[in-house]
């Protein structure tokens, strides 16, 4: 049997709070830490504030995006690139 077939998504204890306790009543998620938790159909086209480190994102979920992690889309690392290098002009100077 495959690894896949046997495991389950990880689901939060905040998540597991607001959504299977007040089964499934006008769920309103103020903001999520936790960015380990699977997105699931509960979340399908709604907008969920996410905890960042240093900030909050609004992001929208759709169909598409369900069965991944919350932390592949609060991107947190800046993109890097190599300093440019100043070009001089030694042209006749001894």
């Amino acid at each position: 049997m495959a690894k896949s077939s046997w495991k389950f998504y990880y689901v939060g204890r905040y998540f597991l709070k607001k959504t299977f306790l007040k089964k499934f009543k006008k769920i309103k998620f103020k903001m999520i830490f936790c960015r380990s938790t699977v997105v699931l159909n509960i979340f399908k086209n709604r907008f969920v504030y996410l905890y960042k480190g240093n900030e909050i994102l609004k992001t929208y979920f759709n169909k598409y995006s369900i069965g991944y992690k919350l932390g592949e889309f609060s991107l947190s690392r800046r993109p890097f690139s190599f300093p440019q290098k100043k070009k001089t002009k030694n042209k006749g100077k001894r």
